[in-house]
């Protein structure tokens, strides 16, 4: 489905990496990030920001966004192009694993995708962290 999307949308897919996690926190950089993105989508169109209306799969505003913003929750499942938007931002980190699982293979990232699993957490105590983890992130007997 993602490369349908792709073919069809026009989308823009910025991450933030590990360290700018540790400076600033992980909300405020997935909201930096997803500020980052939007910007880039109306530039991409040539619209005018008053001309923009975001809307925001959650609770939380992205902040410093002078567009008019609409938040929902489980907006994914309400709007096809929050689903969309969804499947563009879940494949694109999922093939940025792999990326890191190439690098790093004794991490098993291709397999748990960077979340706290438990043979995540194995290689970690097996192996320590990698110029990839961040160091804010706790995990006992670390």
């Amino acid at each position: 489905m993602a490369a349908r999307i792709r073919q069809h949308a026009i989308f823009s897919l910025r991450f933030c990496d590990n360290y700018c996690v540790d400076r600033i926190g992980i909300l405020p950089a997935t909201l930096l990030a997803m500020r980052q993105a939007v910007h880039a989508v109306a530039a991409g169109l040539g619209m005018p920001v008053n001309q923009v209306i975001v809307i925001v799969d959650g609770k939380i505003e992205i902040p410093k966004l002078n567009m008019l913003q609409k938040t929902w929750v489980k907006a994914d499942s309400k709007s096809w192009a929050v689903a969309a938007a969804s499947n563009i931002a879940k494949t694109g980190r999922d093939h940025f694993m792999e990326w890191a699982d190439a690098l790093y293979p004794e991490y098993g990232f291709k397999q748990h995708k960077g979340y706290g699993t438990a043979s995540h957490i194995k290689a970690l105590r097996d192996h320590g962290r990698c110029p990839m983890h961040r160091q804010s992130f706790r995990v006992r007997g670390l």
